[in-house]
């Protein structure tokens, strides 16, 4: 293989890990976003409505 052939073929390597890298970011986050979502209906749904209960 040529010289140009290697580095053309690092080149790409790198755009497709740089590519991977970017989605599992983006992925990432959306799961941090999902689970803070959860975590905040779900302690909605444990607590009692106090003021309902008052008279």
């Amino acid at each position: 293989m040529s010289a140009v052939a290697v580095q053309a073929a690092v080149i790409m390597d790198r755009q497709r890990l740089q590519s991977e890298a970017d989605q599992a970011k983006e992925l990432a986050e959306g799961n941090r976003i999902r689970t803070a979502l959860l975590a905040a209906v779900s302690h909605d749904l444990r607590t009692p409505l106090r003021a309902s209960r008052r008279r």
